[in-house]
């Protein structure tokens, strides 16, 4: 089944196909719903935004967005390569300006709230319950959250229209996990095993683990909330008086030296800052230590790399459950792992080509979880200095009110605020101040405005990590190091991707003054000019405007007019300069021979009409015929000869010569080509001696000529593109060699060794003036044609020709064909005459459409269809030995089976015959003439007849059927 990227315009409009020479699909369990993928396509016919739709090999809709795109040129011919989301990146564009909240929302409903104003709507969620708080956030960005907060993963579903030119719908699951959480996968790593990368991670493994819950709050005399926090609650006294869990098992294998040299419980800390149950508390580390005593590790290969260690990818899907075992641990380590992410070529059968497994996900979840664990943590530790701050609320109130005081007689209105920190603004509080600077525990942030709410809008922070800001309005900035992705100017013309390495300098932009790369005389462009003139030796110039009447693309050749070429050369101070024109010797006379062999072919055909007027085929005729077959091939020779040069010619493109100059001029001229065929049939033609022979000589004439001609001008108007590439690249290599002059010290070894640190052999290296590859492998990965109408996957052995012929067979998209039989998608036809007679395919009965069949099918053209068998071998007929005639008036009974031979039942019955006869005689017989006169009789005898069909006869010795 072909892959089918069906392309939209960001509108929904339906554009048509795309046929990509690659295409590759990243699925990762932490995207949110968004996967990525790149396609190389050989245009760019492509825009920002534009919707590409494919069904993947579980069957499921994929719908992704075009991000960015970048067109290069591999000689001459563009490549574009297309980097797209999944469509649910579009949510990114949708802004949530008011505050939506929920804790008592279903996973429905809160999806509702950050879904509302979009085209997306709510699908099928699993149960789950959560707290959240989506506010100046995209609705991207609001879906992401609330799957933090309900612990769940995001899936997004498309769904196609009936007749596959539209989406019908867009709609976000939120579920408990992606992926089978049962399967039979497993991998078993081990030392003997390349091509998998093992990447263990940094965090600790701990084998005693110190829990701790919710912190008490510290109280007043009258027992208030003072709104501090002392100790934290621990499970102790239900667990012998220990604070912490250990696993002894593993205190050989991760344990660390002590004083003594024994070994000791290495130890981390559990904290559940929302837990006050001691017996949930217990529950939850005995689960996190199980997770903690082993180590984050997590392994990627290729399919084939992990098929040898046990692991069957090609059954895998993202989020599946595996068991892994690695026996590169001093004791076996045994792991509860899930699929992490896995690259897969959407032009291959669908199995992933590269998988990630591990048993961890350091995805949004998880790393929201550390955090809120942190923000808990400090929010319990604040008993640590609450305890420590126990003077009274009077003394600190006073000592409040008096820092404020200070402050705000130096500029700026300054207010502390227990547990919020430091705040300064530019009017007193209750004068409703428009800024506001706020300095809280190891942060600060800014804000020049409030909300509709009347909280401040906070958009400039900074901590320890670095500054956020919408903008940094500076004169001079200084450092020592700046990361950024783009750096360019306000108005866009001249930028520098630091990501993509490309840098871009718009008109204008100068070096030392002058035009970058138009440097005093160095040659800014060639450009190649074209005219044509009925002289070989005077040039159509003009000298008051050197241009007149020349062009940059080459004319149509005619005959008794020569082509001529000259160069327009433009240099780095903007004069021009043309160089002296010369006749294109090898374009004139390769268009002379092309039109020479036009010619002579029409004069063949002429001939060859001529000598079938009258059926018979004289003497003369044929030596006039085989004259002109002189004459073509000369002129045969001599393109051959020009395909000769044009081949071996080092300015022209290897792989223009491969795809397009030599199959071309293979179907005209080279080995099983469609001279040899026109040969054999003139040859036929001047054999025949009847006039039916002559018939059907020429019918086969006409068809080899049409092809011949048709290859000609094929392989002639290639020969002209070869020519036109070649002057071309000619006029390039003369730039080239005036750059040189300009720069005699740069020669090629020397930007060859500025390129390739010096020469060093990794791969590619130059010995002796010459380029070599050194290499036991060369991977390679599609090779097409110009329009990809014909391309070979060298990765996945995928060949696809849907344009040419293979064996005498043409094939044209979904058609394979000759003279006799086409085959199409109902199966293979059988042509006579031009006719379509019938052909042989697959069916279900009407009636019982789960029935499948073989199928004969003979079609209205077709008179009859046959069974028969040929009498001997010098006989050429064949005799007809059971056939339906579909037609009347041609020797058989009209509609009805006729048999050409007897029917041996081999003592099967024919049932169902029909409305003759059916009944049985019986009858009395003589069976024997006494010697007296007198005769024998017997009653046994009887006939049967089923449908006016004998079919038993009994005798009084013998029976028959």
């Amino acid at each position: 089944m072909s892959k089918r990227f069906i392309h939209f315009s960001r509108f929904g409009a339906y554009l048509g196909e795309l046929t990509p020479m690659q295409a590759t699909r990243t699925r990762n369990v932490d995207q949110c719903g968004v996967d990525k993928v790149e396609l190389v396509l050989m245009d760019n016919g492509v825009n920002k935004y534009d919707r590409i739709v494919f069904c993947d090999s579980m069957g499921r809709t994929c719908e992704w967005i075009v991000m960015s795109s970048r067109e290069s040129r591999a000689k001459s011919i563009p490549i574009c390569t297309v980097n797209c989301y999944g469509s649910m990146q579009e949510l990114s564009r949708h802004f949530m300006p008011t505050l939506r909240r929920g804790s008592k929302d279903t996973p429905e409903q809160a999806l509702a709230k950050a879904l509302d104003g979009t085209r997306w709507s709510v699908g099928q969620c699993d149960e789950g319950s959560g707290e959240y708080s989506v506010y100046h956030k995209s609705s991207l960005a609001s879906v992401k959250d609330i799957a933090e907060a309900y612990k769940m993963e995001v899936e997004p579903v498309i769904e196609l229209s009936a007749d596959g030119n539209s989406i019908a719908k867009r709609s976000v699951c939120l579920v408990k996990r992606l992926g089978r959480a049962n399967t039979a996968l497993r991998l078993d790593y081990g030392s003997g095993l390349s091509g998998i990368d093992r990447v263990l991670s940094a965090d600790d493994v701990v084998t005693r683990l110190y829990c701790y819950g919710k912190g008490v709050q510290t109280t007043d005399d009258d027992g208030n909330a003072t709104g501090g926090y002392s100790r934290k609650i621990t499970f102790a006294d239900i667990n012998g008086g220990k604070e912490y869990i250990q696993d002894d098992s593993l205190l050989e294998v991760w344990g660390v030296p002590g004083p003594d040299g024994s070994l000791m419980h290495t130890e981390g800390i559990f904290e559940d800052g929302d837990c006050e149950d001691k017996a949930t508390l217990l529950a939850e580390g005995r689960a996190a230590l199980a997770e903690r005593s082993k180590p984050i590790v997590s392994y990627e290969g290729t399919v084939e790399a992990l098929g040898r260690a046990g692991f069957d990818a090609s059954a895998c899907d993202l989020g599946d459950n595996l068991q892994m075992v690695d026996t590169t641990f001093p004791k076996p380590l045994r792991l509860s792992g899930r699929v992490l992410e896995i690259v897969e070529d959407l032009l291959s059968d669908g199995s992933p080509s590269t998988v990630k497994v591990g048993n961890v996900i350091e995805g949004i979840v998880k790393r929201s979880d550390r955090v809120q664990q942190t923000i808990d943590r400090l929010t319990s530790s604040a008993g640590s200095w609450d305890s420590a701050a126990t003077l009274g609320s009077a003394y600190l109130n006073g000592l409040i009110d008096g820092l404020n005081k200070v402050m705000n007689e130096t500029g700026g209105y300054t207010y502390i605020k227990p547990g919020k920190g430091l705040f300064v603004y530019d009017k007193p509080e209750d004068a409703n101040p428009t800024m506001c600077i706020q300095i809280g525990g190891g942060y600060f942030r800014i804000a020049d405005g409030k909300n509709s709410d009347g909280t401040w809008n906070f958009r400039t922070l900074g901590n320890g990590h670095g500054l956020v800001a919408d903008a940094i309005v500076s004169g001079t900035i200084s450092a020592n190091l700046i990361k950024a992705g783009i750096i360019k100017d306000k108005s866009g013309k001249n930028y520098w991707n630091l990501d993509a390495s490309e840098v871009r300098l718009g008109p204008g932009a100068k070096l030392d003054g002058k035009d970058i790369a138009t440097t005093n005389t160095v040659v800014k462009s060639t450009v190649k000019l074209y005219a044509k003139n009925q002289s070989d030796t005077v040039p159509p110039l003009n000298m008051q405007n050197p241009e007149l009447g020349w062009s940059e693309d080459i004319p149509q050749w005619s005959n008794g007019y020569f082509i001529w070429e000259m160069d327009r050369i433009t240099y780095g101070d903007g004069s021009v300069n043309h160089s002296t024109p010369v006749l294109v010797a090898a374009l004139n006379k390769a268009n002379q021979s092309a039109y020479d062999l036009n010619q002579s072919l029409n004069d063949l055909d002429t001939t060859v009409n001529d000598l079938a007027t009258d059926g018979v085929v004289t003497e003369a005729e044929k030596a006039a015929v085989k004259k002109i077959q002189q004459t073509i091939d000369k002129e045969k020779d001599e393109l051959t000869t020009q395909f000769n040069g044009l081949k071996s010619n080092k300015s022209l493109n290897q792989y223009f010569i491969g795809n397009v100059l030599g199959p071309t001029y293979n179907s005209a001229f080279g080995t099983g080509g469609s001279y040899g065929s026109l040969n054999t049939a003139i040859s036929d033609v001047l054999k025949c001696t009847t006039k039916e022979a002559l018939d059907s000589a020429m019918a086969t004439y006409k068809s080899c000529y049409n092809t011949h001609s048709g290859n000609v001008n094929t392989y002639t108007a290639a020969a002209r593109q070869a020519q036109h590439a070649i002057e071309q690249q000619d006029a390039k290599s003369m730039a080239q060699g005036l750059l040189d002059n300009y720069d005699d010290d740069l020669n090629q070894l020397k930007i060859f060794n500025r390129l390739t640190n010096n020469g060093t052999e990794q791969g590619i290296y130059m010995q002796d003036n010459k380029l070599y590859m050194n290499a036991s492998y060369l991977a390679a990965g599609i090779i097409a044609d110009v329009t990809n109408t014909n391309s070979w996957n060298l990765k996945t052995g995928y060949l696809k020709t849907t344009r040419g012929t293979i064996g005498g067979f043409t094939i044209d998209k979904y058609n394979i064909s000759n003279n006799r039989l086409s085959l199409q998608d109902d199966g293979p036809h059988f042509i006579y005459d031009g006719k379509d007679i019938g052909f042989i395919g697959s069916n279900h009965l009407v009636e019982h459409p789960s029935v499948y069949g073989l199928n004969f099918n003979l079609k209205e053209s077709g008179g009859y269809m046959s069974w028969a068998a040929m009498k001997n071998a010098d006989d050429p007929y064949y005799a007809m030995k059971l056939t339906y005639a579909n037609k009347p008036n041609i020797g058989f009974t009209a509609y009805a089976l006729n048999a050409g031979c007897d029917l041996d039942m081999h003592n099967w019955s024919i049932k169902n015959i029909g409305n003759g006869c059916t009944n049985t005689l019986r009858f009395t017989v003589v069976t024997n003439a006494n010697k007296d006169g007198s005769f024998t009789f017997s009653n046994g005898c009887s006939m049967k007849f089923e449908g006016g069909l004998l079919t038993h006869f009994a005798w009084p010795v013998n029976n028959y059927s």
